[in-house]
């Protein structure tokens, strides 16, 4: 994910990542929030999957978000 982050944040010059999920998938929800994602929300029928509509959470991060959370090198 850091390396996703920085990607996202360095080369691509994004300002904001998001992700859905959906909310049974409790390990992703778990990986978003430890790189810093914010959760923004419940999406209803966000998506459809096998013939069902289904809800998803929906998470958030801005450069200026992850650029607070990246850790500071020694000697720095």
């Amino acid at each position: 994910m850091r390396l996703l982050l920085a990607f996202a944040f360095g080369p691509l010059a994004l300002h904001r990542v998001q992700a859905a999920v959906m909310p049974r998938n409790r390990a992703s929800c778990r990986v978003l929030e430890k790189a810093g994602f914010r959760r923004e929300g419940l999406a209803r029928r966000y998506l459809m999957i096998d013939g069902k509509w289904r809800d998803h959470l929906i998470y958030a991060i801005t450069i200026e978000e992850s650029a607070r959370r990246r850790p500071r090198r020694r000697g720095s």
